[in-house]
């Protein structure tokens, strides 16, 4: 009998730690900045940093640093890229997470979410309230902790009732996901957590309220004596307790000033406890912590909301004139990816696309004149070329392939009627056309003979824009030899490029041609952004190539 999910959300999410270097899973090379991807990498990102964040100096100017640091890192980043995605999660879990991810999306489906009038609390980010809530409490615990004063400790209750607020409306969030151990972990410790402090509290005021003692030397305690008798019940161990008679070892009533420095360590002992209480549970370096386990199940929800908001919040727009109409793409059709060794996808929207918000006729337009990716592949077609004409689609279907793996990887549905994708260990996209020229030619060399020299089988390799860079007599042999050195590889290859090879060759050797789709009126050419199996039409590509020449002139003058 299969189960609902993962025995772990902690270790299926478990992000970037076990995919550094050479054996990191997906390693970027000149990745686009498609935006769904970067959006929820902007998510994960947040957890980790919220993760390192102390509060070291007991100032203001200290509490607006951070203050400042938490709005920074919930600003989607622009400029600064770090060159390791986030979303880099093991694919061989890819199953279990779908599995959490369907308790998410079973709220109310991502369709309804459009008017749902709850949509302007989530698509703020609940995630990022509770990091930034759970960064504040942590910073009040090592004020509260100076003076160890009556005052500080009704604050530290105060916090820790707001800790446990906090807690239980994140839990509440996301109840979908009870049965998973990180889940449950969490609502064991909600459960628990108010009792055990309120006890700690509870010993601090017995002992406050102490007027009688008596020592007992033999058990190491004080105890406190009410009308003469010693209740068991009312007794608080004191650890390496050195303030007793020297002799005795019968209860015995102690000198005033004994009794006084005994309740003053008490109260001190007592107080320090309730301190560290609070300050561990607001702690991320410990396993078992309030916090902790809010990060433990941080991730799939992080992941989860962010692709929520972009889906309700990418507007699409199809028809023409008066006919066009206008809707969020979370009201297509969305399906869990299923994972066999080939590549059958029907009707995919494009999710590298953007919203266009150019001003035409006092309107803003919305994404608008999007092709639905149709790609499909044999279980024996591991080796898959795209030729032909420029800005027809091709890179498009080779960045939407990357970007679906990565989301399939997260185990997120995709706006498609049906997709499958091969199962893979590891994926490699690579794109030098970023680079400068100087060097381009020498440099996309040394990337792909590395790229050659690492693959193993189950890797899906993906290289857009095969060697551009060179003179056309330089990169045909160039392309061809490297070609044929990837003809080697037991992986899934799919190359996008322009250098001329000879495809007859390449086909004998297995690689399966894709070509762009075009449609031709009175010598019009118009590539329709699909691609399909065949090969190109030298004349057709001669004529398109002169045809976005004119286009070019004219625009120019």
């Amino acid at each position: 009998m299969a189960t609902n999910c993962h025995p772990c959300i902690k270790e299926t999410f478990s992000v970037g730690s076990e995919y550094d270097g050479d054996e990191q899973y997906f390693k970027q090379m000149g990745f686009p900045p498609f935006k769904v991807v970067e959006i929820i990498n902007n998510s994960l990102v947040n957890i980790s940093k919220y993760q390192k964040i102390r509060c070291e100096e007991e100032n203001v100017e200290e509490e607006l640093a951070e203050i400042e640091e938490i709005q920074r890192l919930t600003k989607p980043k622009r400029k600064e890229r770090d060159n390791t995605f986030y979303l880099n999660l093991n694919p061989k879990d890819a199953r279990y997470r779908q599995q959490i991810m369907k308790k998410l999306f079973s709220k109310k489906g991502i369709a309804s979410y459009g008017t749902d009038s709850r949509f302007k609390e989530i698509a703020r980010g609940i995630n990022i309230d509770t990091l930034t809530d759970l960064v504040h409490l942590r910073s009040k615990m090592k004020k509260q902790y100076k003076n160890n004063s009556k005052d500080d400790i009704l604050e530290t209750y105060n916090s820790m009732q707001e800790l446990y607020k906090i807690l239980r409306n994140y839990a509440g969030e996301y109840r979908e996901l009870a049965g998973d151990p990180s889940y449950d972990a969490l609502l064991e410790k909600i459960k628990k957590l108010p009792n055990e402090f309120k006890g700690l509290i509870r010993n601090l005021n017995t002992a406050d309220e102490m007027k009688l003692f008596y020592v007992d030397m033999k058990n190491s305690v004080i105890v406190p004596v009410q009308d003469n008798s010693v209740p068991r019940a009312k007794r608080i161990q004191i650890d390496n307790l050195d303030c007793m008679m020297e002799s005795e070892i019968k209860p015995t009533k102690v000198a005033k000033k004994k009794i006084q420095e005994f309740h003053s360590r008490i109260l001190r002992d007592l107080r320090s406890n309730v301190f560290l209480r609070a300050e561990y549970e607001t702690d991320y370096d410990h396993p078992d912590t309030a916090v902790s386990l809010v990060a433990d199940i941080a991730t799939p929800t992080m992941i989860y909301d962010a692709y929520s908001h972009y889906l309700r919040s990418f507007e699409i727009a199809e028809g023409e004139g008066q006919d066009r109409k206008t809707r969020m793409l979370s009201s297509l059709k969305y399906t869990f990816p299923k994972f066999k060794n080939k590549f059958d996808i029907k009707n995919l929207f494009p999710l590298i696309l953007k919203n266009k918000y150019d001003f035409y006729g006092g309107e803003y337009e919305a994404c608008i004149h999007y092709a639905p990716i149709n790609f499909q592949t044999d279980s024996d077609e591991k080796k898959v070329l795209l030729v032909g004409l420029n800005s027809g689609g091709k890179s498009v279907t080779l960045e939407t392939l990357a970007t679906s793996m990565l989301l399939a990887s997260a185990g997120l549905p995709l706006p498609a009627d049906s997709v499958v994708l091969p199962k893979w260990n590891k994926l490699t996209y690579y794109n030098n056309t970023k680079r400068s020229s100087f060097g381009k030619l020498e440099t996309e060399m040394r990337d792909v003979s590395g790229i050659i020299k690492k693959a193993k089988r189950g890797n899906v390799i993906i290289i857009d824009n095969f060697f551009e860079g060179g003179s056309p007599q330089v990169t045909t042999h160039v392309a061809g030899k490297f070609l044929d050195e990837l003809t080697k590889v037991d992986a899934h290859i799919l190359v996008e490029s322009h250098a001329p090879l000879d495809l007859d060759h390449f086909e004998e050797k297995g690689w399966t041609i894709f070509v762009p789709e075009y449609t031709e009126k009175k010598g019009w050419i118009e590539p329709t952004y699909k691609v399909s199996r065949g090969k190109p039409d030298p004349d057709v590509m001669a004529r398109y190539a002169m045809q976005l020449a004119r286009m070019s002139l004219n625009d120019s003058e």
